[in-house]
């Protein structure tokens, strides 16, 4: 019994979806004229808006720290005294200058023009330049309606940052060998005070031992008196003007004399020499280059807009709502 009325309610259901089912496609058949008017001309909107709508492309370069091979000819050309650049550093130095502006006005392919009144050349650059960095490694990319020429900038942009990277390094080793030159000139100044000071000592104690030589009428000292087969043991507690005598310390004298005047030492003679080769010293890195990078390629395919995806979301949201203007049609026309 339960299951015979069990049955009698599922085909009651069945039907009640069958007639469910025809009432909806029978909606929807009358009302196909008004769907695919509304659909299609919505569709045929979009199509024209994608059409209209100007597509943005986007190029990019990829630069990496410079290369080891590059990094040892910069490294040879410095000033031998001075510490060795490091890829690190000249990273950071690239890094910094493609960040900054200074590089407007050595990329000579101009961006699209703008106007001037509403946004700065500068602004302007800043804000259609992208950097993306991932390790070493440093994306650059830049949007435009022109393939071309937005590829030509990056391509432009990379030679005049390195060019640009390269000048800085010129000027940071002059900057090094200037402040090594400085620091040469205050030690050989202390080395010249110094050997001043160790002259006036020994000078003062000759001029000494020469009065007393003198008042004693010793002229000759006690090592000339000596034969070769004499022995020198306890000479060295015996003053100077007993041993060497007026003759020879006044010699002495005069040589002391003349280093006093020339302020002259083997010390001071090492750093003159590095003086005059830091000041004959030249800095020159040639074209080397400070960059790995491969160019940038015209791109094919534009980022925007997405034609494809546009029209097919439209088509579909046109479709539902020209179904639901149907629907309440039908309403009001029942009323």
């Amino acid at each position: 019994f339960l299951l015979y009325f069990s049955m009698k309610d599922t085909s009651r259901n069945n039907l009640n979806d069958e007639i469910s089912l025809k009432e909806i496609f029978l909606f929807l058949y009358n009302g196909r004229l008004a769907i695919f008017s509304i659909t299609g001309a919505i569709a045929m909107a979009s199509i024209v808006y994608v059409m209209m709508i100007t597509p943005v492309y986007e190029a990019k370069i990829t630069f990496k720290p410079i290369s080891h091979s590059n990094l040892s000819k910069i490294n040879s050309r410095k000033y031998s005294e001075l510490k060795e650049y490091d890829r690190t550093f000249i990273a950071g130095l690239v890094r910094n200058i493609a960040r900054s502006n200074q590089l407007i006005a050595n990329i000579s392919t101009p961006l699209p023009q703008v106007d001037a009144q509403s946004v700065a050349p500068d602004s302007y650059y800043i804000n259609k330049l992208k950097f993306e960095e991932i390790k070493e490694t440093t994306l650059v990319s830049i949007q435009g309606d022109d393939p071309s020429l937005i590829a030509t900038y990056l391509n432009n942009f990379v030679y005049a940052l390195n060019k640009q990277s390269l000048s800085e390094l010129k000027l940071i080793e002059k900057n090094r060998v200037s402040l090594y030159l400085q620091n040469l000139i205050v030690k050989k100044a202390a080395e010249v005070n110094k050997v001043k000071s160790l002259n006036s000592e020994k000078l003062s104690e000759l001029n000494m031992n020469i009065s007393m030589a003198k008042a004693l009428n010793k002229k000759k000292g006690y090592l000339s008196q000596l034969t070769k087969d004499s022995r020198l043991s306890g000479i060295q507690s015996l003053p100077d003007w007993y041993v060497h005598g007026q003759d020879t310390l006044q010699k002495r004298l005069k040589f002391l004399t003349e280093l006093q005047e020339n302020n002259s030492s083997e010390e001071i003679a090492i750093i003159d020499s590095n003086i005059e080769q830091l000041k004959s010293f030249k800095v020159d890195f040639g074209d080397t280059q400070l960059i790995n990078y491969s160019p940038s390629t015209v791109p094919t395919g534009s980022i925007y807009p997405h034609k494809k995806q546009i029209v097919i979301i439209a088509t579909i949201i046109a479709f539902f709502l020209s179904i639901l203007f149907v629907y309440i049609r039908k309403i009001f026309s029942k009323n």
